[in-house]
């Protein structure tokens, strides 16, 4: 392992590589800058363009420069096989092209960063440099007036029915731009307040319904999937025999219940923020755990469930008209043990079926779904954030409290009675950590399949 250390011979930005631990490049200056680039509008919505970039500065700052050739990088940043032939395919040149621009753009946005990053020509070395930020001197005004010419005598009444016609043309001008630009920035704002609107109606109890990771878990020791009616009739003890966890005091084992009711605090901060959304405080809004719900809270309620079937059996309650729906493959088939899909039922002809969870070069890709649905009396509606994990449930909250990124999707989803109706999103993002980048759409779909 190696550490990134201040070379006191060296200018700022430079480093020098010493053994240590892991933990050290995340001090330095250089990842600090690397990690606000990833995050600014330029790059988080790239997930390919970001990998690119983390992989490259991480290699540079540990003194990996072996690790970053155009095969290298192809295979480990930009999810291509091993059997990649660069000679045959130029994604790499491509995202470096790119890489160069973009970065260009965030200095240009960002001009009191210290350090810049930089990739040359010809190379995939990224460099570092550090810049001194010159502060503007103000423009002096001077009095100063130029000679009058032949066009400026103009007759003085003559000069100011020119000058009225064009002020009233310009006031008109602005005007219309003014109501334009008003009617165009708000009109996504108000689908988007409409849409809210829906889900937290005043008139209708909404229920929050957050994950339980403890069944979740139990399902990874014992190999056994939970169904909804497993769930809710507490057979879970009879279901999940097989594990040596039942109570036993003189051994200090706990009962299956001390399992169940557990919420992971990605499912509260997406709740918290929720709290925040508009419309919210209208309605009778309740947030409840998908072990402390029960289906008469649910039969005349609007809802918004958290996580996939695994962590909220709930899920299982729209399968019928569900378009995406995550699996979990069983213990029997020990090939697909850990992995997670997401299976389209109705796939477009030539299009894939199976979009599964994957490790793929420096990032952790993953998929989520985002659906709104008639709720269970039809009278109402219900919002489904799915993940393959918990970044990836958060990943599609996150996209459905983005303005920006719903006003498309509702634009589309409008019926002609002016509500919003019925849609369903596959997106895919990648974990980092225990975060996920800003999700993107894979497949959209409207209304619901007959």
């Amino acid at each position: 392992m190696s550490r990134i250390t201040a070379n006191p011979t060296a200018t700022v930005g430079t480093a020098v590589v010493e053994s240590a631990t892991e933990s050290d490049i995340l001090d330095t200056p250089e990842w600090h800058l690397v990690q606000r680039i990833a995050g600014s509008p330029g790059f988080h919505k790239s997930i390919l363009l970001t990998s690119f970039l983390l992989y490259i500065t991480e290699q540079k700052l540990r003194g990996r420069l072996e690790e970053l050739s155009e095969f290298q990088i192809g295979v480990r940043a930009l999810r291509r096989p091993p059997a990649y032939n660069p000679g045959d395919d130029n994604i790499v040149r491509n995202y470096a092209r790119k890489l160069r621009r973009r970065l260009d753009e965030y200095f240009a946005q960002n001009p009191n960063e210290r350090l810049r990053i930089s990739v040359p020509l010809g190379s995939y070395i990224p460099e570092f440099e550090e810049v001194k930020v010159i502060a503007q001197k103000p423009v002096e005004q001077t009095d100063a007036k130029l000679p009058a010419t032949n066009s400026d005598r103009m007759p003085i009444i003559g000069s100011f029915w020119l000058m009225s016609g064009i002020l009233v043309m310009a006031l008109i001008a602005v005007g219309s731009g003014v109501l334009v630009h008003r009617w165009n920035e708000n009109r996504p704002k108000a689908l988007f307040r409409q849409f809210w609107s829906e889900i937290f109606d005043s008139k209708r109890t909404t229920y929050i319904v957050t994950t339980d990771s403890g069944i979740a878990m139990l399902q990874d020791l014992s190999g056994h999937y939970i169904h909804l009616q497993e769930y809710v009739n507490n057979s879970l003890r009879e279901k999940l025999s097989g594990i040596d966890i039942l109570p036993d005091p003189q051994r200090g084992r706990f009962g299956v219940h001390r399992f169940t009711g557990i919420t992971s605090a990605a499912n509260l901060d997406v709740v918290l923020r929720l709290a925040a959304m508009p419309d919210y405080s209208s309605g009778h809004v309740l947030a409840r755990s998908a072990g402390d719900i029960r289906m008469e809270d649910l039969n005349h309620a609007n809802a918004i469930f958290l996580g996939g079937p695994h962590a909220n059996p709930w899920i299982e309650l729209f399968d019928s008209i569900t378009e995406f729906q995550i699996y979990f493959p069983q213990s029997s088939d020990t090939r697909r043990i850990g992995e997670k899909w997401i299976v389209d039922t109705h796939p477009e002809a030539g299009a894939k079926k199976i979009y599964p969870d994957r490790q793929s070069g420096y990032l952790h890709g993953t998929y989520a779904i985002l659906a709104f649905l008639p709720s269970i009396d039809q009278n109402g509606y219900v919002l489904l954030a799915e993940g393959q994990n918990m970044p990836g449930t958060a990943a599609a909250a996150e996209f459905a409290m983005n303005s920006t990124a719903m006003a498309p999707v509702l634009r589309k989803a409008r019926l002609p009675d002016g509500t919003i109706g019925s849609f369903q999103l596959l997106l895919e993002t990648a974990e980092v950590g225990a975060r996920a980048p800003e999700a993107h759409i894979v497949i959209e779909r409207y209304g619901l399949r007959k």
